[in-house]
Formats: structure tokens, sequence, C-alpha cells
């Protein structure tokens, strides 16, 4: 109340004030309680948002900032698979990290995986890889950050590309590598 006297009391003085767009105290509360109410009779009707979408298995998770020339997107499980992969290469020292080192692999004509984050940003830095990819016969997809991509390669930093080499790897990681290879052909061909 002392803020509405004082209101009037400028008023008369000749004081002329806007008034806020937003609204007073015992209409902030009447609107609280409104949408509470209306919350409630949502539950009660069995409107409310229970249900979810059912999650697929093997849909790429994308986030807001993935190029949408990052194609193709490694789904869930395949990404699991390739985090796992990377792990195990760069434990056996298998692995080469960022653009420089994929290409002078490349063409070095090595032969490997090729795994690129999507969101690069510019992405016109990694742009000419899957063209390069193309050229020398090589699987590559992307996966959704590049923290995750660095991470899976037991580095700190975020990494734009990497590829796991068939020539340095061995047992089990040679194994590993050439299923991946196979299901990254597979989607790769879908596009």
């Amino acid at each position: 109340m002392g803020s509405e006297k004082k209101r009037k009391r400028r008023e008369s003085e000749g004081v002329v004030e806007e008034t806020p767009d937003r609204p007073d105290k015992a209409e902030r509360k009447r609107l609280k309680k409104l949408a509470r109410l209306a919350t409630k009779d949502d539950k009660a009707n069995g409107s409310a948002h229970k249900t979810k979408e059912p999650e697929a298995e093997d849909v790429p998770e994308v986030p807001a900032l993935v190029s949408p020339i990052a194609t193709p997107m490694a789904g869930r499980k395949l990404t699991k698979k390739l985090f796992k992969l990377i792990g195990h290469a760069a434990k056996e020292k298998a692995i080469c990290r960022g653009i420089k080192e994929v290409v002078l692999a490349i063409r070095k004509s090595q032969k490997g995986v090729v795994i690129m984050a999507g969101d690069v940003f510019p992405i016109e830095v990694i742009a000419h890889l899957p063209v390069v990819c193309e050229e020398a016969n090589i699987p590559y997809c992307f996966v959704s950050r590049k923290t995750e991509l660095g991470a899976a390669g037991l580095t700190k930093r975020p990494t734009s590309v990497v590829m796991v080499s068939e020539k340095k790897s061995g047992g089990d990681v040679k194994q590993e590598l050439l299923e991946i290879k196979g299901e990254v052909a597979a989607i790769q061909n879908l596009f």
C-alpha cells in the first residue's frame, strides 16, 4: 500500500510516471495461481506430458551447432564403438590427430577410418577431408562434438579429426577396426 500512496502523492504534485510493463504483486500471485490450477487440471485429465518419444537405438544425436554438411553422422551405438576404438588405438599409438597429420597419412596411402567432428567452426577447415577420403577409398564419418572426440583420443584438447590407422594397429585393435570400418562404409553408402 505504501507504493500506492507514493504514486497518488506524485500525481497530485504533477509528476506523471508511466506504468511499468510488469504486473503488480497481486496480479502476479493471481497469474501463478491460475497456472497451478491449469497444470492440476491437465494432470487430472491425463493430458500432462507423461508420454515421451521412444528413443531409437541408432539415431544420430545432433546438437544445435553441428554443421549441415556433416554427413554421414554416426548414430549413438556407432559413436560409442568409435570412441572405444579410438581409445584403444590411442593407447597403442595407432591414431593420427589433427588435420595436418590426417592429410599427411592419407597422402602416404595409409588405410584406416577417419572420424571428424561436426561442430568444427568454421567448417571450411575440414570441408576438403571427405573428398580426400573418397579419392583414397577410406571410409569416414562425423561425430557430433569435437570435445568428445578429443577425450576419446586420450587428450584434453578438442580434436577436429582423427584417423585410426591399420598399418600402426595390431591385434585386438585391428580386429575392432575392421568391424567398425564395415559399419562406417555402410552408413557412408547411404548418403
